[in-house]
């Protein structure tokens, strides 16, 4: 007989990692219980045709290079839906990440009635907003060292309107949230660690970030650019040797790379015309001309080429808890009061001319800057600064933004 052991049973429930994994599965649980209760958005027939026919492109390509012949699972050749692709407005979307629900329909040959098909979308929908979940808690985790101010941030995204509902059938805004949250939390580990085993998640995270919105190029640039500045400053400050900067650089060089290659084949669209495909999708996303409708913003209707550089601010005040915002306000003057503390200190150590001590220090400005928990800050602000400049179309509130909000909690 198994004895019962009563102290070790209460230290298990006094622990805080003990209550923050029953808050994770009883989450989980909790929303595969209502994914039922929610309906299909006016976006989710265009996704489902425009990703059911690059995966029909991409495995009867495949199929047809491996054996020189047409796939005979389908009625379409690879060329048809090459051609379809190629004139169809929504070609620049990738889809990869939907596949899963797409390669279900094929098992079925395609029969699956759609409520069934609709309902295996919003699980895995919810699956990927449940992932990026967990990693934003250990992003959280790793700032503040607490489990219960980890858990404050996870509930503020949790309990937001926006997200708690459209986690489940909004597979292009809240989907892109998940994913860019994924890819900074596997490129904070990458900056910290440096190894070759910590780059390959992140660079796999980025190009399917990428994939689901090109915006997420932001995410290698702004990584790639922090490790090489801390590759100069450490060189300039003596503490880093010729050989270990090589290895850094070729590992930026390899992530570049790869992240592109990546990118190229989950994109079916782009196979045969690469480099072409990836300056048309930069074109069309930084200024989206196809839907030229009007939004409603304070209680006016603002034409689509007229929407004030504001916007996004508005509509995220309007939208989001009162709570909230007031925490996200006190957090970011916290913020910018201690980066103005720390601009002020390293003035005057410039001033006494001590350039080199200056750089080789760990708490100057520019190190800080681009240390990981800057640059989760400098990935929240790079976006809204680029939206602003290229005065990129934005409509139906500040969705097309989901991905910021997690990152001023």
């Amino acid at each position: 007989m198994i004895a019962f052991d009563k102290n070790l049973l209460v230290k298990t429930l006094m622990k805080a990692n003990f209550w923050i994994i029953i808050f994770f599965i009883t989450y989980f649980i909790f929303g595969l219980v209502i994914v039922g209760d929610y309906g299909i958005s006016t976006d989710e027939p265009t996704e489902r045709e425009t990703s059911w026919r690059q995966y029909k492109f991409a495995i009867s390509k495949i199929y047809f290079v491996m054996t020189k012949k047409e796939l005979p699972s389908l009625v379409e050749s690879h060329v048809w839906h090459q051609n379809y692709l190629q004139g169809s407005r929504d070609k620049y979307y990738g889809t990869f990440l939907q596949w899963p629900t797409l390669a279900l329909e094929h098992l079925s040959n395609f029969e699956m009635p759609l409520s069934q098909v609709y309902l295996w979308r919003h699980r895995l929908n919810f699956f990927y907003f449940f992932s990026a979940l967990i990693c934003f808690y250990l992003l959280l985790k790793q700032r503040f060292k607490h489990s219960l101010l980890a858990l404050i941030g996870i509930l503020m995204v949790v309990l937001h309107p926006r997200f708690f509902a459209e986690a489940f059938y909004n597979n292009k805004d809240v989907l892109f949230a998940a994913t860019y949250i994924i890819a900074i939390y596997f490129g904070d580990q990458w900056l910290r660690k440096k190894s070759w085993l910590s780059l390959a998640p992140w660079v796999f995270a980025s190009a399917l970030a990428m994939n689901t919105r090109i915006l997420a190029l932001i995410i290698p640039l702004i990584y790639c650019s922090a490790d090489i500045f801390q590759l100069a400053q450490s060189y300039i400050g003596q503490k880093i040797k010729l050989k270990d900067i090589v290895v850094r650089l070729s590992q930026i060089f390899m992530a570049l790379i790869s992240i592109f290659v990546i990118y190229i084949l989950t994109h079916p669209t782009a196979w045969g015309n690469e480099l072409n495909f990836i300056f048309e999708v930069f074109k069309s996303f930084s200024h989206y001309d196809l839907w030229q409708g009007t939004t409603l913003y304070f209680g006016k209707l603002i034409p689509w080429n007229e929407v004030p550089w504001h916007f996004i601010v508005g509509y995220l005040w309007a939208t989001t808890p009162i709570i909230f915002s007031a925490l996200i306000i006190i957090g970011l003057l916290l913020y910018v009061y201690n980066l103005i503390r720390l601009i002020i200190k390293d003035f005057s150590v410039i001033r006494s001319n001590k350039i080199k001590f200056y750089f080789g220090q760990k708490n100057n400005f520019f190190y800080q800057i681009f240390a990981p928990d800057n640059l989760v800050f400098i990935s929240f602000l790079a976006p809204i600064l680029a939206v602003i400049i290229f005065q990129s179309v934005l409509y139906n509130s500040w969705r097309h933004l989901y991905f910021i909000y997690s990152f001023p909690t």
